[in-house]
């Protein structure tokens, strides 16, 4: 697709740039955010020194 033909699509549906990048914003506006929290601390793994009990 070329830019010609992409300007086309996007005055035809929304009727300007501006347009399109608003409805843009809005919807990446929606995300929800989830709390950071720390990562759990590993147990063990693939170098862990192996002591026999």
């Amino acid at each position: 697709m070329n830019t010609q033909h992409l300007l086309s699509e996007v005055l035809s549906r929304y009727g300007s740039v501006e347009e399109f990048c608003s409805r843009l914003r809005d919807s990446l506006d929606d995300t929800v955010e989830l709390p950071l929290t720390p990562p759990e601390p590993e147990t063990g793994g693939r170098h862990r020194r192996y002591d026999p009990a």
